[in-house]
């Protein structure tokens, strides 16, 4: 069998250049901290030759303060008798700029296991840190960013768990963000309200595409409050699939919006119905009354003599009649029913699933209320009527606008035949009947 030829060790040459190709700063100290060894890397980094450092503690090639921190470091190795791997940094001596080392350092034994000393490897790793202090810089901007967006910021990974969360999670959650990571909505919010979270999720995992939409949450107050949320999917570094979300309150726009609406259909000095308003419910109302068969009735109302008020009152009184008028009526009319001003002196009250004589009965009523009423507690005398005209729908109602111009001209009669009283056009008729004339018995001149 022939020997194993074994490869020589390597002399001190070799071993030096192998040290000095490694990329680390290589170096042996004795107890007292004087340098033993060092390689090349560790020379060019100092600007000097071994001969000018050997055998010299660190103060002599370096600034005192670093120094003592690299003596800190070794003593501890020593006494310790462990290895530390630890990170250092020190001014450049050219640059004067920080670098940065990643450091392993060991006690160094002699052949009778007697501390003589230690030894260190050093990494530099100011690029590394450099990257690091960028990176948390953009991430303190980041969060500084998201913090103050005025927006709940959150990611969940697909078990419902937040991954991240903002500033304004952890205040609508009342707690901080360190307790809410790793949770899950259950933990915080009401059941059903953490489920409708969920189904959202759920929906987004499986459709694989950006979701929006408007929420209304009850808040820890017991206010409801809504929100415009948007949630995109998003496949982490690992794999794992997960939501980024962003919930915004538009609570205060959502009511702005509302009130928006409600002056859209108000009529401003009266604060019931506009002329809109009331055709877009009546020509709904006639056409679901026409689909279904059911009745549907209108009162057409009008101020009388109200052009002799403006002129012996003033407009500022003629004002406040129509405002109690309309104000008298509204609470009057049944829930379900559209009380509207239609014109300048000009109301009308849209009836649904209501007949004509029902109807009568209602016009009655708010004329009685009207002429009972004194509007404008500066003028006590000042006396109030109205003239009504009741119609309902007809079969051969081609639209609404058949059925208001019959009621139009139910109105006009009860005008023609002496004003404050009620009268009726009866269906298949062209000619006014039922005329209900004041409580006197005798029409208003």
């Amino acid at each position: 069998m022939k020997p194993v030829q074994f490869a020589p060790l390597p002399d001190d040459a070799m071993l030096r250049q192998v040290l000095d190709g490694l990329g680390a700063i290589i170096y042996i100290k004795d107890t007292e901290g004087r340098l033993m060894y060092a390689n090349d890397l560790l020379l060019q980094n100092f600007g000097c030759a071994l001969s000018d450092i050997l055998g010299k503690q660190d103060d002599a090639y370096m600034d005192a303060r670093t120094a003592r921190t690299f003596r800190d470091n070794d003593l501890r190795v020593m006494q310790s008798g462990r290895r530390l791997m630890i990170e250092e940094s020190m001014p450049d001596p050219v640059t004067g700029t920080l670098r940065w080392f990643k450091s392993v350092k060991s006690p160094l034994h002699d052949a009778r296991h007697r501390l003589v000393g230690v030894s260190g490897v050093s990494f530099d790793i100011t690029r590394q840190k450099q990257a690091e202090s960028q990176a948390g810089q953009q991430k303190a901007l980041l969060d500084v960013v998201l913090d103050n967006l005025g927006a709940c910021i959150y990611m969940k990974d697909q078990d419902g768990r937040y991954l991240y969360a903002n500033q304004r999670v952890a205040e609508s959650f009342q707690r901080p963000v360190r307790d809410i990571i790793g949770r899950r909505d259950l933990d915080f919010l009401p059941p059903e309200r953490a489920r409708s979270h969920s189904r959202m999720d759920q929906r987004l995992f499986q459709s694989g595409q950006r979701l929006e939409g408007e929420e209304s949450l009850v808040d820890a107050h017991g206010q409801l409050r809504h929100y415009w949320t948007v949630k995109v999917p998003r496949t982490l570094p690992d794999g794992q699939q997960a939501v980024i979300g962003l919930t915004t309150d538009i609570t205060e726009l959502h009511e702005l919006k509302e009130q928006l609406l409600a002056q859209a259909a108000t009529d401003s000095l009266t604060a019931v119905a506009n002329r809109r308003c009331f055709y877009e419910h009546a020509v709904r109302d006639f056409a679901y009354s026409c689909r279904l068969g059911h009745d549907l009735s209108l009162i057409a109302l009008d101020v009388d003599h109200f052009k002799q008020i403006n002129d012996q009152y003033g407009h500022l009184v003629g004002d406040v009649v129509l405002q109690g008028l309309a104000r008298v009526c509204a609470e009057a009319v049944r829930e379900g029913d559209l009380f509207a001003r239609t014109g300048g002196e000009e109301f009308a009250v849209l009836l649904p699933a209501t007949g004509l004589g029902t109807a009568l009965e209602i016009a009655e009523r708010l004329r009685r209320l009207i002429a009972g009423s004194r509007f404008s507690p500066d003028h006590p005398g000042l006396a109030v009527g109205a003239s009504f005209g009741v119609v309902s729908r007809q079969a051969d109602d081609a639209g609404f606008d058949a059925l208001f111009s019959r009621a139009d001209r139910a109105l006009y009669q009860a005008k023609r035949q002496g004003r404050n009283q009620v009268v009726a056009l009866p269906p298949d008729s062209g000619l006014a009947t039922d005329a209900v004339p004041d409580g006197t018995g005798r029409a208003e001149a």
